[in-house]
């Protein structure tokens, strides 16, 4: 089974694959420079699904990238990082901020600062680009109902399925489809920024 595992880097990503490090060494990318080359990579290894479970980290045009990779995306959500730029809903004083009008939020990061890649663009311009985001996915999971409503309450028009974290040992077995010329190719479920799977194998 190959899953590839891409991460946030200072000036870029880098793109690895922690089982089969051997045959498949890290590569480290430039963005957006490199953008194009990055998908070239990802073409090559028959891309089929992504998993995006944070955007932290990544360049501002990261969403288009995963927006316009050509394969269906789903979205694990584990913050609020989508629509805080703060991530936690914390405010100057780290005390839960209320949710409160798009203009006191912009308050509250012009006073805290920001976690996210969105510091060079304005809160709304960053809530824009969320919303095609998940418009766009195929699914975006919440891990809890509470999570759930406060993502609905930001982005109107988007269905927010919940689906509680696991123990791995309780997930079920990998059940990967099989396609044309014996090929077998699957997602994994892991916890990955950017994840894809391709397992290859000889149907017997």
């Amino acid at each position: 089974v190959r899953a590839l595992v891409l991460r946030p880097t200072k000036k870029g990503c880098v793109l690895e694959d922690a089982r089969h490090k051997k045959e498949f060494p890290s590569l480290v990318f430039n963005l957006p420079s490199e953008q194009n080359l990055l998908h070239k990579v990802l073409q090559l290894e028959g891309l089929q699904q992504v998993q995006v479970h944070h955007i932290t980290g990544y360049v501002p045009s990261f969403y288009g990238f995963v927006h316009n990779i050509g394969v269906p995306y789903t979205v694990f959500i584990h913050d609020y990082a989508f629509f805080c730029q703060r991530v936690s809903l914390l405010g100057p004083h780290d005390t839960y901020c209320g949710e409160p009008a798009l203009q006191q939020c912009v308050q509250c990061v012009a006073l805290a600062s920001v976690h996210t890649t969105g510091d060079k663009c304005t809160l709304e311009a960053y809530l824009t680009s969320s919303r095609r985001f998940y418009r766009a996915a195929r699914r975006v999971y919440t891990p809890s109902q509470d999570t759930a409503v406060k993502m609905a309450r930001h982005f109107s028009g988007v269905r927010f399925i919940v689906c509680p974290p696991q123990e791995d040992k309780a997930l079920p077995p990998l059940q990967p489809s099989v396609l044309a010329g014996g090929t077998k190719r699957a997602v994994l479920p892991g916890s990955g920024l950017l994840q894809t799977a391709q397992a290859r194998s000889r149907v017997r």
